[in-house]
């Protein structure tokens, strides 16, 4: 793409005087920019550091940046630890027949609430990041809610909001005692809508930061955290597919299959979300 093209991509903010070398995007979503500064230093800047306000990267240096939204990762790759935990735990305890189904049951909601409440935080530190390439905080009301169709990591976090809230629904519903075409639309029917949501925004996540689809990282952790949640990601959907094949046609190795999946899918956003912990 040549630099006169440059110009249409308005985020990240950066001063005019820099000039715009390289850019990578999926149709009008940017997810990398190559700059030099009026120092000549190269400035690399990336959706997902941005989104995680992280800064971008100096001469293939770290930026230390003091964002507003930079405390909040911590938090919210422990609550997408607990939250995967309490799924595998419930999905292990299935597949062992160990326990109730209710506390097989309560498990998965209880697991359902931290994946909803890490979601949300994400979704508030992407919505709160400034524009600015640096992440320089514009005076502003912290904002809660938000509406930005038009930048990729809205995509990647929005999604994944809305599908852990289909995961509440789901889980929820599999307390109540109801008929076959009731559980389908309570249990089946939010379930494949969540894991789509999460493919979604599994998918959103590997191009945020590795700029296309590809099912093996590369050697970083944030290419790492994003496959490895990418998987998890696929897993689900497999799961979800086969517990409607389950209530339509069931069959002992479709429901342990299924099961197997859920665990597999949430032992692998345990492991991304390990990895949350030490991305720099």
């Amino acid at each position: 793409m040549g630099t006169e093209q440059f110009a249409s991509y308005d985020f990240p903010d950066h001063p005019d005087s820099w000039e715009r070398k390289g850019i990578r995007a999926l149709g009008r979503f940017i997810t990398e920019l190559e700059l030099i500064d009026e120092a000549g230093r190269h400035i690399l800047w990336n959706a997902r550091r941005h989104r995680k306000g992280l800064g971008p990267l100096t001469n293939a240096t770290r930026t230390e940046v003091e964002s507003l939204t930079r405390h909040l990762n911590r938090p919210i790759a422990i609550r997408f630890i607990i939250g995967a935990s309490l799924f595998f735990i419930a999905a292990l305890l299935s597949l062992l027949n160990l326990g109730s189904v209710f506390t097989q049951s309560l498990t998965y909601f209880i697991g359902s609430i931290f994946f909803t409440l890490a979601a949300y935080l994400q979704y508030v530190q992407s919505i709160n990041n400034s524009d600015d390439i640096h992440l320089q905080w514009v005076s502003r009301p912290w904002r809660w809610w938000a509406w930005q169709p038009d930048r990729m990591d809205f995509w990647v976090v929005f999604s994944q909001f809305v599908g852990t809230i289909f995961f509440n629904f789901n889980t929820f519903d599999a307390f109540l005692s109801q008929t076959l075409g009731a559980e389908l639309i309570g249990i089946g029917m939010p379930d494949l809508a969540g894991s789509i949501l999460f493919l979604i925004s599994g998918t959103f996540g590997v191009v945020e930061f590795n700029h296309h689809i590809i099912f093996w990282p590369r050697r970083s952790l944030q290419s790492s955290i994003t496959i490895v949640n990418f998987w998890g990601c696929i897993l689900f959907m497999g799961s979800a597919i086969l517990t409607l094949v389950v209530f339509l046609s069931p069959s002992e190795w479709s429901a342990l299959t299924s099961v197997g999946m859920t665990a597999a899918g949430a032992l692998a956003f345990f492991t991304s979300s390990m990895l949350m912990l030490f991305e720099k």
